[in-house]
């Protein structure tokens, strides 16, 4: 008690926040997990940013102070960004891997054979080498660790069938990894950048050179990279920093050929064309040189020309070997996992390995998702098929079923049902050629259609290119997203959906841009989401208000028009369809709404603008619950701090009065209230 002057009053530190310690036990499926993220992250890609961050500035930053080129090759560091010592001591771990491994040669001579001599290549090559002291530990200066390893068997592959992974991200529980502690086709890509002598320690593994045998320990050797090893994560980067390097030295020698490298390189694939057969030629040849000064050899090179194929056998390229037995039609590459059929230049869908696993007719919800987790379809061509089995994992939730449990009678028969139209996707031929470069189009348009029910919602870009001979339009790329369970209004979905038109046109737009000026036309089926979009982003609530300020950011509010449902191709990928009806019937899909066809501009298009004259009376109420409750002329910014109470009805009371017979009288009255209610 303090006096003063208003006598006596209390004092003394405010009471202390009470913190709540829950524990909790995770088990997780890390195959599933994994299938889960590859198949989510392609089914973001165009319309999800990349993650922002100042790793790959640091990253960049320790490549250009550490690089070296001696003896016809690079040599880098990797670019750790945590102390040594924190990196752990997982030597015990990768011997219990080995041992594991070693146990599945004695059943499998044939694999250890294939394993060993993948090996003895790698040391005769000069990649590894094996580590004569005994260093456990961090018992130096220099970071140490052990890569667990295992064999990794792929039918159909050219190089070869069994290929051993390392992995880089293993480590004892608490403790980092190899790839926690590092930020960020070319023929064995990776393995011609040599690594410094100071961080090969880093990249160790156990092997043994003895036959395997079940009752015999095996005498282990440790190995150690010499070269960047795929497993690390900062591989790619060092790659492609190496590259970027390598290939600025020769722009002056080779302008064009360091312009197209620049952009054409994914990871260690080489993609491009040429308008003639001559600059196809021409570009290679430069290419070749190039890389390989850097101990770079570009293999597997192929073309849907058969005759610039035959010159590159000439000239002693190694070619993509292609079986001439086979009927036409049937030999396909796969080019950043899509399969190509070069004679007759179209991509197709492979789905034999999906097809493979769901004959195996297991019908719970994990045999589901690992099924779709074999889906590869990164530029969403047949989005309209693959939405409604993401719609059915949203079910699966939503009823709560568990693992492995049978399917309720109408998940299953959906799952059925979807399952039986697979085998009609082998029959879908996408031709490859969007935008043909050899011929000078007048006029290059972009299109984005987007759309949404109450199941999904989502986006389809087409090109559109006018020209001397006619009028093209391709489906470009589409990409969905299944309703929330919460019951978000049908405008907010139409909004969301706009979101989606909005980003990928701005990732394809900067593609063609770079080639060809295009111009772009933005179109969905909702007046709502147009008034929105028309409107001055201030009268709306939160979420209308964020989502029409990117639109805005990333388009032009004057190029959003309104076209009927009916015509709306991107009205296919939020309802779904059949497979069949993909492959046979639908041209809706696979070259837009028919008025793209025409060579002008549709007479009965709107834009509209900000009057509230054209919206129906239900239309006019949304828009109404949409505004903000602040005059539309008012600015106003505010800072707002969330904090979470913890404490009790009689601790509120007594902040609200410290008279006792106040605090107890409106006590009696909750009681009496209680107490009627429940009578």
């Amino acid at each position: 008690m303090k006096n003063s002057f208003l006598k006596k009053v209390n004092s003394g530190g405010s009471p202390v926040a009470n913190f709540k310690q829950n524990q909790c036990f995770l088990a997780r499926n890390d195959t599933l997990q994994d299938t889960l993220k590859h198949f989510f992250d392609l089914e973001g890609l165009g319309i999800r940013d990349d993650p922002v961050s100042n790793e790959k500035d640091q990253a960049m930053e320790i490549f250009n102070e550490t690089f070296e080129f001696k003896n016809g090759r690079y040599v880098v560091h990797l670019p750790f960004r945590k102390s040594y010592d924190e990196l752990s001591d997982n030597y015990s771990l990768a011997k219990q891997c080995f041992q594991n491994l070693w146990r599945k040669f004695s059943l499998d001579p044939e694999l250890h054979q294939q394993y060993h001599e993948i090996i003895r290549d790698y040391v005769e090559q000069g990649i590894i080498e094996e580590v004569k002291d005994d260093i456990k530990g961090n018992e130096s200066n220099r970071p140490l660790y052990y890569l667990p390893h295992l064999a990794v068997r792929k039918e159909g592959r050219l190089t070869s069938k069994t290929r051993i992974v390392f992995d880089a991200g293993c480590h004892q529980n608490n403790e980092l990894s190899l790839n926690d502690s590092v930020c960020s086709d070319i023929k064995q890509a990776f393995l011609q950048i040599c690594l410094a002598e100071e961080h090969k320690d880093a990249v160790r593994f156990l092997w043994s050179n003895e036959e395997p045998c079940v009752h015999k320990k095996p005498k282990l050797h440790v190995y150690r990279f010499n070269r960047v090893n795929f497993s690390v994560s900062s591989s790619p980067f060092l790659l492609a920093a190496t590259i970027r390097h390598h290939i600025e030295k020769y722009r002056n020698d080779y302008p064009d050929t360091v312009q197209l490298l620049g952009k054409c390189f994914y990871v260690d694939d080489l993609i491009s064309g040429g308008k003639d057969f001559e600059e196809a030629l021409q570009l290679p040849r430069s290419a070749k040189n190039i890389m390989e000064a850097a101990g770079m050899d570009l293999r597997k090179w192929i073309s849907n020309d058969a005759n610039l194929m035959e010159q590159w056998k000439k000239e002693k390229f190694d070619v993509y070997p292609v079986d001439k037995t086979v009927s036409l039609g049937v030999n396909t590459t796969k080019v950043l996992g899509l399969s190509w059929e070069t004679h007759e230049d179209y991509l197709k869908m492979d789905t034999r390995s999906l097809l493979e696993f769901v004959s195996i007719d297991k019908n719970t919800k994990r045999f589901i998702l690992q099924a779709v987790g074999k889906i590869f379809d990164p530029l969403g061509l047949i989005t309209p098929f693959t939405i409604r089995v993401k719609c059915l994992i949203q079910d699966l939730w939503s009823e709560k079923i568990p693992w492995d449990d049978p399917l309720p009678p109408h998940i299953e028969r959906e799952w059925k049902r979807w399952c039986e139209e697979l085998p009609h996707l082998e029959n879908l031929k996408i031709p490859r050629l969007v935008l043909d470069s050899t011929l000078d189009e007048d006029i290059i348009e972009l299109h984005s259609f987007c759309d949404a029910s109450k199941k999904a919602y989502g986006a389809a870009i087409y090109l559109k290119s006018r020209t001397r001979n006619g009028i093209s339009v391709k489906l470009v790329t589409s990409k969905s997203r299944v309703a929330p369970l919460n019951g978000v209004p049908l405008p907010r979905l139409e909004l969301l959906g706009a979101l989606i038109a909005a980003r990928l046109t701005s990732k394809v737009g900067k593609i063609v841009n770079s080639k060809r000026s295009c111009v772009q036309y933005h179109w969905t089926d909702s007046k709502i989401v147009i008034f929105w979009i028309k409107g001055s982003k201030t009268r709306w609530k939160q979420f209308v208000a964020n989502r029409v300020n990117e639109i805005t950011g990333l388009t032009d509010p004057n190029s959003w028009y309104h076209c009927a449902g009916k015509e709306n191709p991107a009205d296919l990928l939020s309802h779904g369809m059949s497979a069949d009806c993909l492959v046979t019937s639908n041209t809706r899909w696979w070259t837009g709404a028919e008025f793209l066809s025409n060579p002008e501009f549709p007479e009965n298009s709107q834009s509209f603008d900000s009057d509230l004259d054209y919206l129906t009376k239900n239309e006019k109420e949304t828009i109404v619950l949409e505004r903000k409750k602040i005059p539309e002329t008012e600015s106003s910014k505010e800072t707002v701090l969330l904090t979470e109470d913890d404490s009790g009805v009689l601790d509120k009371l007594l902040e609200h009065s410290n008279n006792y017979f106040k605090v107890n009288r409106i006590l009696s009255y909750i009681f009496r209230f209680i107490s009627n209610c429940r009578n």
